[in-house]
């Protein structure tokens, strides 16, 4: 299942706690707050456990989105990392 999270958190310790629990499950970050990737069923609820634990400010938010497989999780809009994010999330034959 390809997944987009995206967060806003106040708090910078609690921040860099998500941005590792992120990448852990192998989420590729592609903005400061963005991460994409493909977790398994079991990391995703790991990943959704844990967020429920790390974040406890009401005013903090968290947001996964299931992306369907249709979508394929093509970047529409790049920027100078362009290339290295495509191909960190599978992606070979990008025409840019």
């Amino acid at each position: 299942m390809n997944i987009l999270l995206i967060f806003d958190i106040s708090s910078s310790g609690i921040r860099n706690h998500i941005v590792k629990e992120c990448k852990n499950i192998g989420l590729v970050r592609v903005q400061k707050s963005a991460f994409l990737g493909n977790p398994t069923e079991t990391l995703l609820q790991k990943l959704c456990n844990r967020m429920m634990t790390i974040t406890y400010n009401k005013n903090d938010s968290v947001q996964i989105y299931n992306l369907p497989d249709i979508y394929k999780i093509r970047p529409i809009l790049f920027n100078i990392n362009f290339k290295i994010i495509a191909e960190k999330i599978g992606f070979k034959d990008i025409i840019l």
